[in-house]
């Protein structure tokens, strides 16, 4: 079994070298509740996480407010994601 890894963003990494859109949209509640975000920058990249997460960002919603997220990017696309209410 390989070891999780979570691997400092370099500051010089830029979004867009990581997907070609950083407008995505989390879905919540089931889908009842759909938010679009953008990502303003990486954080972390992951490798081997448990729950298959590739990369911690920092993501900003339509009111401007600041959250981080969870992403699954595989192809430069972002497959899935888990924004963190502010305050966790």
């Amino acid at each position: 079994m390989t070891e999780f890894e979570s691997i400092p963003a370099p500051p010089d990494v830029s979004v867009a070298d990581v997907v070609d859109d950083p407008l995505f949209t989390d879905v919540t509640d089931g889908g009842e509740h759909y938010t679009q975000y953008t990502i303003v920058n990486f954080v972390y990249q992951f490798g081997n996480h448990p729950q298959g997460w590739t990369h911690l960002a920092v993501v900003r919603d339509r009111a401007q407010q600041l959250h981080e997220a969870f992403l699954r990017v595989i192809g430069r696309a972002i497959e899935e994601s888990y924004v963190l209410p502010v305050g966790e």
